[in-house]
């Protein structure tokens, strides 16, 4: 029974101050003169990173983010505006070492003084998979792909707009 109590106590002490993505494991043992011992271990999941795709053809924005010795970094870069009439896909990934996280994409207008509603919103699993999303038209002007929520422990993630042509790979 002291056992137990022992192990407990150490394992919920550990778990706590755990980095995420650790296993924390504990073993217990007792001595013949019936000393308790335990011994907990951490072992650390390594970092994964999603790598956004090279440019894509016709490509009109894309935002990236990562954190790196936790320094974070969300960069934007617009090239071109959409046309009017065409479909687009929205294309995200993300990474964290946390189960369950995701992070919100909102797609805004880039115009000078227009209102930061989204046209189309959405959430990124942050589980390594790339998501795709047919996002439907955009008006013809600058757009902007926001990723928003809490970046705690995601460790990259992208999001990126491109004309739907009728296939993922186009």
């Amino acid at each position: 029974m002291i056992i137990v109590a022992v192990l407990s106590t150490v394992s919920a002490g550990c778990t706590k101050g755990s980095t995420p993505g650790s296993q924390p494991t504990a073993t217990a043992s007792s001595d013949p003169a019936g000393k308790a011992s335990a011994t907990v271990t951490v072992s650390r999941t390594p970092t994964v990173r999603v790598t956004p795709p090279a440019v894509l053809a016709g490509e009109i924005v894309r935002t990236v983010f990562s954190d790196k010795s936790g320094t974070s970094r969300q960069e934007s870069t617009v090239r071109a505006d959409p046309r009017a009439g065409q479909e687009y896909w929205l294309r995200a990934a993300c990474t964290s070492p946390t189960p369950g996280k995701t992070l919100a994409f909102k797609v805004v207008s880039a115009k000078v003084g227009a209102p930061d509603t989204p046209l189309v919103s959405g959430t990124v699993p942050c589980d390594g998979t790339v998501t795709a999303n047919g996002i439907g038209t955009l008006p013809a002007e600058p757009i902007m792909v926001d990723l928003e929520g809490d970046h705690t422990d995601v460790t990259s993630a992208y999001a990126l707009i491109t004309p739907m042509r009728g296939g993922l790979d186009d």
